[in-house]
């Protein structure tokens, strides 16, 4: 049973979180962009929640049996993913979608005002402390490097384990997820996926060789 639930998440949560990632709204100005697509956007956001905290698990499930420091420094990071960056999606996602939502039948002064204030639910990286921003930088900064480190540690420990190379590349290379709208988190998604995917088979092989013998 546990098996196949290992199976079901190790693809599944990539698989569906890319997907769901690909109809992420997008546009230059945020206050537009969520005004222009409110349901779509709250649907994603509200979707991404239990998905951050499945791929993550996914990412966990991929260092069974292994130990060391960089297992250990993926698991520890991968606490700081499902908290920071859950925490930054609940924010910076569903508020500013729930209070433009709200806004769009007040006078246009109103709703200009509530546009401001959605602003700063996102940590403004030029000035990080300024008008009060330090909470939603820190939140943004702790919950990306978080996925950062979970990857590509668990990309290191996987190649020590003698996971073939190209697998653990990708693996690495979907800490890009951090930019957290399509394409790229789409295919930084694709290559968690397609690098599980070749580590298991790998791994699989391995497996029925040593048994064969």
């Amino acid at each position: 049973m546990r098996k196949t639930l290992r199976s079901f998440i190790l693809i599944g949560a990539p698989l569906s979180l890319g997907i769901l990632l690909i109809f992420h709204p997008r546009g230059t100005v945020l206050h537009e962009t969520v005004a222009h697509n409110v349901e779509l956007w709250l649907f994603v956001h509200l979707l991404q929640l239990p998905l951050f905290g499945l791929v993550a698990l996914a990412v966990y499930f991929l260092l069974d049996g292994l130990r060391g420091i960089a297992v250990t420094i993926s698991r520890v990071a991968l606490g700081f993913f499902v908290i920071f960056y859950t925490a930054l999606d609940s924010i910076a996602g569903i508020a500013s979608g729930i209070l433009i939502s709200r806004s769009q039948n007040l006078p246009t002064e109103q709703q200009e005002l509530i546009a401001q204030q959605v602003v700063a639910f996102s940590a403004n990286f030029a000035a990080p402390f300024a008008d009060g921003g330090g909470p939603a930088f820190i939140v943004t900064v702790l919950g990306g490097l978080g996925w950062i480190v979970a990857v590509v540690a668990a990309a290191v420990a996987l190649k020590g384990a003698r996971a073939p190379l190209g697998g653990t590349i990708l693996i690495g290379l979907s800490a890009v997820f951090v930019v957290h709208d399509a394409p790229t988190a789409p295919v930084a998604m694709l290559c968690l996926l397609a690098g599980t995917v070749w580590v298991e088979l790998q791994t699989k092989r391995v497996m029925t060789k040593s048994h064969s013998t």
